[in-house]
């Protein structure tokens, strides 16, 4: 027997899916830390830019690392996966964070530290700086 399928062959409810997601977040966000010396940076340039994330792990993740940081206060937005757009590299959300923001696709840095981030920015006019890469 394939013990790999015995996973896709249980029928899971929304209860038990519900407690493994939280899990995984919980996992996640304990497990996760911010670059050494990024909150500094991250004041300094949100007193001249408008900061916003943009992250394919769902908005609870972030929230798990930003509570604990206490960055909130330096983002104008924070979206995730659960957040209602479509994930990178679809240009939908930063498409939405263009038109909320009134900025220019030209005016966007974007900071990224996957393929998927270089992968969405080839879809847009915009730059990228990638920082912790696993490209």
């Amino acid at each position: 027997m394939n013990y790999s399928n015995l996973f896709l062959m249980k029928r899971y409810t929304d209860k038990e899916v519900s407690w493994f997601r939280d899990m995984q977040i919980e996992m996640f966000s304990s497990q996760k830390h911010l670059y050494p010396g990024i909150i500094e940076i991250v004041r300094e340039l949100s007193l001249k830019f408008k900061l916003i994330i943009l992250s394919n792990k769902p908005k609870r993740c972030i929230d798990g690392i930003f509570s604990k940081a206490n960055i909130y206060q330096y983002f104008c937005e924070i979206i995730g996966r659960d957040s209602g757009y479509a994930i990178k590299p679809s240009p939908e959300a930063i498409e939405y964070i263009i038109s909320k923001y009134q900025i220019r696709e030209d005016q966007v840095l974007f900071f990224g530290d996957s393929r998927s981030d270089a992968e969405h920015v080839k879809v847009l006019a915009s730059h990228l700086l990638i920082v912790g890469t696993d490209l």
